[in-house]
């Protein structure tokens, strides 16, 4: 191993240590997630979005398993209102909570990772472009498999479970209703955060770097 590829290992090992700790220091005092109703906005993806397009792929594979799991553990610890809701309702949904928490989001940190890196580096002919197109769609497959993989394994909920009546004020009886109803100014938030700040502190660190 050369010293250039030994420094590059070391500068991600500990970048993305840092966005680990990021990620859970914005989880557990809250800044991570706003209360917008039943569901949060959601602004975890930040970090991701950033250790992906600095560090690559796999940096946000894992960025995306602390998001998914950190995310969980607010249901745990009573942090989060719909997921203490959905935990109590038995096994079966405490299982498919952990998916839908966990599979988005390790898709949203590895997915923009692999096409920086083996496409839009090699094609697209602005740095920037590239950086933007990967911070936003972070927050935006995010968004769409975590409300993909929720209606599919909590429909049901969604439109009889007393408990999740009562939180989202009545019966949701259709993706597009979950979507643009109590998800949708969500989205467009995170995705505006991610692409003007996640694209400003990636170019930051580039720069530094160079």
């Amino acid at each position: 191993m050369n010293r250039k590829t030994e420094k590059n290992r070391t500068f991600t090992l500990i970048f993305t240590a840092i966005m680990s700790a990021l990620i859970l220091i914005m989880t557990f005092t809250g800044f991570g997630y706003i209360p917008i109703g039943p569901l949060k906005l959601t602004l975890n993806t930040l970090p991701v979005a950033v250790g992906a397009m600095v560090c690559g792929a796999w940096s946000g594979l894992f960025l995306g398993v602390v998001f998914g799991l950190s995310s969980f553990a607010t249901a745990l610890f009573g942090m989060d209102a719909l997921g203490v809701v959905l935990l109590s309702l038995g096994w079966k949904q405490a299982i498919f909570l952990l998916i839908t928490c966990l599979v988005p989001r390790l898709l949203c940190g590895w997915i923009p990772g692999i096409l920086q890196t083996k496409i839009w580096q090699k094609h697209l002919r602005y740095d920037i472009l590239n950086t933007s197109l990967g911070c936003a769609l972070t927050a935006i497959i995010n968004t769409v498999l975590f409300l993909s993989f929720f209606w599919i394994f909590f429909a049901k909920d969604l439109m009889y479970s007393k408990p999740v009546l009562d939180l989202f004020g009545g019966a949701v009886d259709s993706f597009w209703l979950l979507f643009t109803i109590f998800a949708g100014w969500n989205a467009v938030i995170e995705v505006g955060v991610n692409l003007i700040l996640g694209t400003a502190i990636v170019k930051a660190i580039r720069k530094q770097r160079v």
